[in-house]
């Protein structure tokens, strides 16, 4: 099998070999459901965000759509061709709306929160503009993008997106897309976006800017004023000592990271922006290995790994460099994934307790994390309980 994927309800596991022929098999009960999806040397294969497609993409540009219920091929193409909807697609973990590739010139949303083909999506055209197309299956317009795409990111229930034009930009925007607002609005600074993650709670209520005088928090939705800027003072603001690289929320908002251009970490706490004290086992720089909305896998100053869970509280301790292993965290980041032993070990996040093994391999999280698939020579379905 070259490609794996779960549908949002992760009830049902989908399989794609070289040849083009499609697997679809039911974790709860049922037959497996056998398909062709006439693409062979897949590289993408993902899920409609309200589970009722699957879409199949080809190392040569084809796309292919399969219907879930029986296997049997849709057609061999979307009917919306437009620059960005051939790029692999991300659902956020709430499963309400889908976000093309952000090397791609441009993002596909569906706004309404599933997709249909007598419906709508929204293109990120730059990063104050967006775009309506139908996608009925008549010829949409052509939409251009910017020299550069517009950088993008989401709350992790999908509740707002946010956008700006590069990665120093002081001119970010605010979109709201549960309910879907095309007007958008303008933050007071810079908001940080690595690679489709933003610094913003789940919920989209709060976000961190930087501006001339340091690192702040804002209410989310601002109240935008004049041309839609939104110049209402941050709830709270802290100055740090050097620039920062990066910066994101914990899951709820309570606490605030940093990293600065020298790899330094620091934390605060987010209702105030008052500093938090660093344990004494976390190394001074490049201490970040990966990091949910839950927790931080951070290097320690002996080289070790530390699994962090908000605001600053060491649950494991983890020998050897497992960055190399590249350690995955689940959908909801309850869950992280570090290989030993020649397979996948799982742990809860926020105790650090050991909860089970998966063999070496491709490693697929239900949304609600209680299902973990491992893909490997054979296929294995692990069930967690609390």
């Amino acid at each position: 099998m070259r490609k794996a994927a779960l549908s949002p309800d992760g009830r049902l596991l989908a399989l794609a070999a070289r040849t083009g022929e499609i697997l679809l098999v039911p974790l709860d009960s049922g037959a497996t459901r056998r398909g062709a999806s006439g693409l062979t040397d897949p590289i993408a294969l993902q899920f409609a965000p309200d589970g009722s497609e699957l879409w199949v993409r080809a190392r040569d540009g084809r796309t292919a759509r399969v219907a879930p219920a029986d296997a049997t091929l849709i057609d061999d193409g979307f009917a919306w061709r437009t620059m960005v909807s051939g790029a692999p697609l991300t659902v956020d973990t709430s499963g309400t709306f889908a976000l093309g590739d952000a090397r791609a010139r441009g993002a596909l949303v569906v706004a309404d929160g599933s997709l249909q083909t007598d419906g709508a999506v929204v293109v990120v055209t730059r990063a104050d503009a967006l775009a309506r197309l139908s996608v009925d299956g008549s010829t949409p317009g052509r939409v251009d993008g910017p020299a550069q795409p517009a950088l993008h990111a989401s709350a992790c229930a999908g509740a707002c997106l946010l956008t700006a034009a590069d990665a120093a930009s002081f001119r970010t925007y605010f979109w709201r897309i549960a309910p879907f607002d095309a007007t958008p609005t303008l933050l007071p600074g810079r908001v940080f976006l690595d690679d489709g993650r933003a610094a913003i709670d789940c919920g989209g209520r709060h976000a961190l800017l930087e501006d001339p005088s340091g690192l702040a928090r804002i209410t989310l939705p601002p109240r935008a004023t004049g041309a839609g800027l939104a110049p209402g003072p941050p709830r709270a603001r802290s100055v740090p000592q050097a620039s920062l690289a990066r910066a994101w929320l914990d899951g709820t908002g309570a606490t605030a990271y940093a990293l600065d251009a020298t790899g330094r970490l620091r934390v605060f706490d987010a209702a105030t922006m008052a500093p938090r004290p660093l344990p004494a086992a976390v190394g001074r720089h490049a201490p970040l290995i990966a990091a949910s909305p839950r927790a931080l896998l951070l290097r320690a100053r002996d080289g070790d790994a530390l699994l962090v869970a908000p605001p600053v509280r060491v649950v494991r301790r983890f020998a050897g460099d497992v960055e190399m292993t590249r350690p995955r965290f689940s959908a909801t980041g309850a869950l992280v994934a570090v290989r030993r032993d020649g397979g996948w070990a799982l742990y809860r996040t926020a105790d650090g307790r050991f909860v089970g093994r998966a063999a070496d391999g491709e490693l697929l999280f239900a949304p609600d994390d209680r299902t973990v698939v491992g893909v490997a020579a054979t296929v294995s379905v692990h069930r967690l309980d609390d």
